[in-house]
This record gives C-alpha cells, sequence and structure tokens, in this order.
C-alpha cells in the first residue's frame, strides 16, 4: 500500500501546532500534514498516545521518548507506521505497513562531526546514507551506498517573527530519482526523526508555515 508516496519526486512536511502548546511550551502530540509542490494536501501523520502518562513522559523524555507515529492518506487511511523505542544516544526508527511488515530502519550512527543515518531496507541491505555536518544546521543531503548525492530533506525558513513565535518545522523532501515507494516512505519516517533529534526541543529555531518552491 504505497499511497500518495508512489507518484511523487517531491513533498512538503509541515508540522501543526497549537497554540496553547506555542505560548506555554509544553509539547502536546505532534501532528503533521503533507503537501505536494502544488501546495495540495495529499496526506497526514500524527504522534500516537493520549493521556496523562504518555503526556508526562513526552515532556521528561522529550526527543528521547518512545516513539510512534502513524502515515495516512488524504482520505486518513493509514499508510504506514513509525515506532522508535527509548533510546540514550543513537536510535533505531522503522517503518511499516499496517499489517506490521517492515520496509525499513533508519539508524542514526556516531560522528564526530556530522549527523548521520544509515538506512536499510526489510532485509538489512544500505540504500541509502543521510550525512549532513553539524554546521550545516538546515540540509541533510541523501547519499546513495556509494557515497554519490542522490536526493536532500532540507528544513526551510520563513521569517523572523514566525521563527520567533513557533517552532512547527517544516521540511521539504527531494526523494532520489528512480527509488521505490517503500524507499520513499523510510526516507520520508527519516525526516520525522531528523525533526525530534535537532529541531523539536529549540523554540526559536522553526520553519516556515509556507514556502517557495
Amino acid at each position: 500500500m504505497a499511497g500518495f508516496i508512489e507518484g511523487i519526486e517531491s513533498c512538503v512536511i509541515k508540522q501543526v501546532k497549537e497554540w496553547g502548546e506555542i505560548i506555554v511550551g509544553i509539547e502536546t502530540r505532534n501532528k503533521y500534514e503533507i503537501y505536494d509542490m502544488q501546495k495540495k494536501v495529499i496526506g497526514y501523520a500524527a504522534e500516537v498516545g493520549n493521556g496523562f502518562w504518555r503526556f508526562i513522559v513526552r515532556n521528561l523524555l522529550r526527543s528521547h521518548r518512545p516513539l510512534e507515529i502513524q502515515i495516512f492518506d488524504s482520505n486518513k487511511e493509514l499508510l504506514y507506521q513509525i515506532k522508535r523505542p527509548f533510546f540514550w544516544l543513537f536510535s533505531d526508527l522503522t517503518i511499516s505497513d499496517p499489517s506490521g511488515k517492515i520496509h525499513g530502519i533508519a539508524h542514526r550512527r556516531f560522528s564526530f562531526i556530522n549527523k548521520k543515518y544509515d538506512l536499510v531496507d526489510e532485509r538489512g541491505r544500505l540504500i541509502a546514507t543521510i550525512k549532513s555536518p553539524f554546521w550545516r544546521l538546515w540540509q541533510f543531503p541523501i547519499q546513495d551506498p556509494s557515497g554519490k548525492p542522490w536526493g536532500l530533506i532540507s528544513k526551510k525558513w520563513g521569517g523572523v517573527l514566525k521563527e520567533v513565535f513557533t517552532d512547527a518545522d517544516t521540511f521539504k523532501i527531494d526523494f532520489p530519482p528512480g527509488c521505490s515507494a517503500n524507499e520513499k516512505a523510510l526516507i520520508l519516517g527519516t525526516a520525522f526523526t531528523i525533526d525530534l533529534d535537532f529541531f523539536e526541543e529549540n523554540v526559536r529555531r522553526g520553519s516556515s508555515l509556507s514556502w517557495n518552491n
């Protein structure tokens, strides 16, 4: 079940913030809208888990918390599930279909000067690496297994006032040419973990609620 992801070359993920969260600074469930490059909503994603206990875990463990995100098409039909257990330093994010069949895993790796993820398929084969220097804050280049440029995840900016008053993140994904729907789904899932790992806890490093092509 590939859904919207099979026929697109690029997409934009926009985090949807609640004003109460913006003012108080307490994290509630992350929610996202997914757009094509004509700014049409093609999908949604939401962090699973309500209730007081999940609220406490979310705000105490922050980006290290156990995580489950569900991805839906524009008709709210479930397409993919993303799961990541609690971790101290290096995370493993798994993406699967609604039946539980695993399509790939994104491993966050140790690196002194890079932000690095290895993306492997359901058989454990390396299909791509995301390797971005710490000083290149807003771009996460996707490389093929040989190290050649293959695609890009980038965080979008949108003006001083929006950056100051909200940490709602917007990411653009340029999918590698020729990659399969499962590979695209894994890259999409990795964009969510990049948001959590590097941007969620800084309320002054948000991104635009709109974007430029």
